[in-house]
């Protein structure tokens, strides 16, 4: 994995915020994966799971950047930050109560989230790395399409720098 490929993901993620439409999360940082990716590449087992996009829950009203310490001060073309903001969500502050149902299943492959199992897992957004409000199911079609347009070719290509 390239760092300028790293790169590249970064800034098309980023530029996702450059004119956000109403309905995105302010102030957010565009939501890649969620976990330790370092950990995840030295994994013997790769798990990526898979969602829709990010929470609005993630970028809490009182304190936007709780769970991405360091999330305020970026810029977009920092993407060591980014990638480093988000390795240390599971760290900070995660948003417990939605994880917690995947790590039965993580748990029965020898994975998590957390810090402890041989593999570590990370979470991506099929659809969006950007945060909504209202959430996905709320948003009509047009809303839903703006966003896709551009989230699932990100996503492909950024499954494709994870290799799970």
């Amino acid at each position: 994995m390239t760092g300028l490929a790293w790169a590249q993901l970064c800034s098309r993620a980023w530029s996702l915020l450059d004119s956000p439409p109403p309905f995105v999360v302010q102030p957010s940082i565009p939501v890649l994966y969620f976990g330790d990716r370092p950990a995840y590449e030295r994994s013997p087992l790769r798990v990526v799971t898979v969602g829709l996009n990010p929470s609005l829950k993630e970028f809490p009203l009182k304190r936007p950047f709780s769970r991405f310490p360091g999330g305020a001060g970026l810029v977009r073309d920092d993407a060591r930050g980014l990638l480093r903001v988000l390795d240390d969500y599971f760290r900070v502050d995660p948003y417990r109560s939605w994880f917690q149902s995947y790590e039965p299943v993580l748990n029965g492959l020898g994975a998590s989230y957390y810090e402890g199992p041989a593999s570590t897992a990370l979470h991506t957004d099929l659809l969006s790395p950007i945060a909504t409000d209202p959430t996905w199911s709320s948003l009509d079609t047009a809303e839903r399409a703006a966003l896709e347009s551009s989230g699932i070719g990100l996503w492909h290509d950024l499954v494709g720098l994870l290799r799970p």
